[in-house]
């Protein structure tokens, strides 16, 4: 068996201004605190909640939630949110999340930079009747093109630009959770979709959307980037409790690390046997992904890396935890 951790590293050196987080160590004083605007930071789950309604359950989509601004997006966003864009900035930070860079394309050298950040979970809490329900963002919306649900991703802190008079871009713009390319994004997915009203890839989908007015609270999550993924003999791997075959390796790898494969630490515990060939097939994949070989370390055996897991794990941020 052949055992990968994926470790958060440092993040940038440099960040927005106003980019206040925190070691994810638990604040002295309230685990759950009011920062105003209808927004609480949950020490205890490490999230921040925030409250909203839902504003449309049909029609295509450039946004998940829209915060209410001078630019106009309630008729392309499923959620209303009354808090300021900044605000919610500020307390992903208060909860560890470092923000990365929106997606953007520079004309006058003719590159792209993909939105980069620390991986976020966004989920949406409600009352469904009598009964609260949470479920993952993409449970509401569906791929335009063949109707079927939106896969379950990530989004991405990339954390919006500032304006040419300096404020915060998203501001103007209500650019919170977006589904498309904005450089004004807030939380922005880790794959580029055009913003263009011919090539929308999402619609609401109104068969799992509360009603127009239902109260909500949407929660965003930073994702823990350490993941564990067990190899056994038979050439089977599984990742986040789902087995996969070892040809899907790179395509899941790649989907898992996008947009914060820069921030990866990997830790390779190669026991001895015919595994160890597969050891370099799996060093050759993540350094083609991007991962730097010097973030890829060989562990010792494999009871010395469990002890060693073991230990992180107790100092590390939450495990990513799944919608119901």
């Amino acid at each position: 068996m052949i055992i990968l951790l994926f470790g958060s590293a440092q993040g940038p050196t440099s960040r927005p201004k106003n980019a206040q987080s925190q070691p994810a160590t638990q604040p002295a004083g309230p685990r759950i605190v009011d920062f105003g605007d209808g927004i609480k930071i949950n020490y205890r789950e490490r999230q921040v909640e925030v409250a909203g309604e839902v504003i449309l359950r049909e029609g295509p989509l450039e946004l998940f939630a829209y915060c209410k601004a001078p630019a106009p997006k309630e008729h392309e966003s499923i959620v209303l949110i009354p808090a300021k864009p900044q605000r919610v900035f500020i307390a992903l930070g208060l909860v560890g999340a470092t923000p990365g860079a929106p997606t953007r394309w520079f004309p006058e050298t003719q590159t792209l930079r993909n939105a980069t950040g620390d991986p976020i979970e966004v989920l949406v809490r409600y009352k469904d009747g009598k009964t609260e329900a949470t479920v993952h963002a993409t449970r509401w919306m569906l791929d335009a093109g063949n109707r079927k649900p939106m896969p379950a991703t990530h989004w991405i802190f990339c954390g919006s630009e500032r304006s040419d008079s300096g404020g915060f871009a998203a501001d103007m713009e209500g650019t919170l959770v977006t589904v498309v390319d904005f450089t004004t994004s807030v939380l922005s997915l880790p794959q580029r979709h055009s913003d263009a009203d011919a090539e929308l890839w999402l619609v609401a989908n109104s068969e799992e959307i509360p009603a127009i007015g239902t109260p909500v609270t949407l929660i965003l999550r930073p994702i823990s980037t350490e993941v564990t993924i067990e190899i056994d003999k038979g050439g089977r791997f599984r990742i986040d409790g789902r087995v996969y075959p070892l040809g899907d390796l790179r395509r899941h790898l790649e989907a898992r690390l996008a947009g914060w494969v820069d921030r990866a630490t990997i830790a390779i515990s190669q026991p001895d046997g015919p595994e160890a060939a597969a050891n370099a097939r799996l060093v050759t994949q993540l350094t083609e992904l991007g991962v730097a070989k010097d973030r890829i370390q060989a562990g010792n055996a494999i009871d010395g890396a469990q002890k060693s897991r073991s230990s992180r794990i107790s100092t590390s941020a939450p495990a990513q935890r799944r919608g119901r």
